[in-house]
């Protein structure tokens, strides 16, 4: 699966998952952490001169994700987000994790209740904890001139762990949310023996509407 195709399959889920979303429910997100995303891969072809070498390449320490999420009961969210890796000199941003992550919270999620009882409540101004998992595709490719292997290139099927907690900042849906996200691929091996990972430590601002 390529890039379009990529971006094509999300673009019917996206619409998919809003189209029948009540007001209220749905949240655009938009953050930025501290982390990277990576390549690691194993060399093996026996006509090249890096054959046998192990190789790691990393984007960082920068990491920005987008996405939007579904407020699916008091509890649960459903969300499809992109999440990249980049550095700044020079910028390069070459990995990319693009999925689903489901969102299970230790108590009512902020307004959410509200918007799904369609009975009146009381919103409580303070951290609402939960933990998460994720799954999607990675993509990744970083290209160093002059290195012994200047080209690497993976991709792949990750899962991945989120936990943190939703911080109303006002009655009007604004909110951030301080993130831990971890995402590894299964080992894959084409072309080479290969991996691609994830780790952000961050903050995330959602509108909710």
């Amino acid at each position: 699966m390529n890039r379009k195709q990529l971006s094509f399959i999300l673009c019917i889920c996206f619409s998919a998952l809003i189209s029948t979303a009540d007001a209220g429910d749905n949240r655009i997100l938009g953050g930025l952490g501290y982390g990277g995303a990576g390549i690691n891969q194993n060399i093996t072809s026996s006509n090249s001169l890096a054959a046998g070498q192990a190789v790691h390449r990393s984007e960082g320490p920068g990491v920005f994700m987008i996405g939007v999420e579904r407020i699916m009961s008091e509890q649960t969210t459903v969300s499809i987000d992109h999440t990249r890796g980049f550095r700044l000199a020079p910028f390069s941003s070459g990995v990319s994790f693009t999925g689903f992550s489901g969102r299970y919270y230790f108590g009512s999620i902020p307004w959410g209740a509200k918007e799904i009882t369609h009975e009146p409540t009381l919103t409580v101004i303070g951290p609402h904890f939960y933990v998460g998992v994720g799954a999607g595709l990675a993509l990744g490719s970083i290209s160093r001139p002059g290195d012994l292997v200047p080209d690497v290139t993976a991709s792949g099927v990750y899962f991945g762990f989120r936990g943190g907690a939703d911080i109303p900042l006002d009655s009007h849906g604004f909110g951030i949310r301080p993130e831990l996200m971890i995402s590894q691929t299964m080992s894959s091996t084409i072309p080479d023996p290969s991996s691609l990972s994830l780790f952000s430590l961050g903050c995330q601002l959602y509108f909710q509407w």
